[in-house]
């Protein structure tokens, strides 16, 4: 098999609001070479997000915008229903403003990816990529967009010569359509380490996924995440790197 030589390792991160503690981003920037920056819609206080942004620094992680429907009670991942001018406006100001913090440490994002419902409907519904490629495009950062692979944003991008990254999940089970399990069937998660690895090993070795009905499915991607979330998220990391290593394959951000 050609393997690949590098891959880049994002995870979710800059989620904690206020009072709220999400994720274990200190203990995970080392592991990573991509983080996933909320901007305050779903979670993600100003000062949440200047203390992440300098650890990202520090260990020479990039920046991508994380941003979500308007929806901090439900951590965006409640259906929500949106006037496409609001939407529009609502991504600007959310990338507009993490773009303003980490340009005070000197850094430039690099990417945009949907949070929580908002991933799901972007990556699915056309006159939805199509929005928000719209508004990503109209604030001239040159930003790439990661999302799911063969999907309706992902041919969109290539049709107007934007940077797509396609994106791979560790801690998730895939369905026959190539799409995430929802979260509500059992199997949808995964939290054995083995299990974990497994499918780290199938997507980086083969360039497929198993099933949960033992077929496996072609997946080619560019990026994997690690759920910052994920009670086992800083064993995952570690345990990755070390296979990548082991595999002479480095963690490398993929722009």
């Amino acid at each position: 098999v050609d393997m690949t030589k590098t891959i880049d390792i994002n995870c979710d991160m800059g989620e904690s609001f206020g009072r709220f503690n999400v994720g274990q981003d200190e203990a995970l920037m080392p592991y990573i070479s991509s983080c996933n920056l909320a901007c305050g819609f779903h979670g993600g206080d100003p000062y949440t997000l200047m203390k992440t942004i300098e650890l990202a620094v520090e260990h020479h992680v990039n920046i991508g915008a994380h941003p979500s429907y308007f929806n901090l009670r439900g951590f965006g991942r409640e259906p929500m229903s949106v006037p496409n001018e609001v939407l529009k406006s609502d991504l600007i100001y959310q990338i507009s403003a993490l773009s303003g913090m980490a340009n005070t440490f000197g850094k430039q994002l690099s990417y945009v990816k949907a949070h929580g419902y908002l991933y799901h409907q972007v990556n699915e519904v056309p006159a939805l990529a199509e929005l928000f490629l719209q508004a990503v495009s109209s604030l001239q950062l040159g930003l790439a967009i990661m999302g799911r692979p063969n999907s309706p944003l992902e041919r969109l991008c290539h049709g107007q010569q934007v940077t797509f990254i396609r994106e791979g999940f560790l801690d998730r089970a895939y369905g026959q359509d190539g799409k995430l399990l929802p979260r509500s069937q059992t199997c949808s998660v995964h939290h054995s380490l083995p299990s974990i690895l497994a499918q780290l090993e199938n997507i980086l070795r083969q360039e497929q996924v198993k099933l949960p009905d033992g077929t496996n499915l072609p997946l080619k991607i560019d990026s994997l995440c690690i759920h910052g979330d994920h009670p086992m998220a800083v064993e995952i990391a570690k345990s990755v790197q070390e296979h990548l290593a082991k595999w002479d394959i480095q963690a490398k951000p993929s722009l």
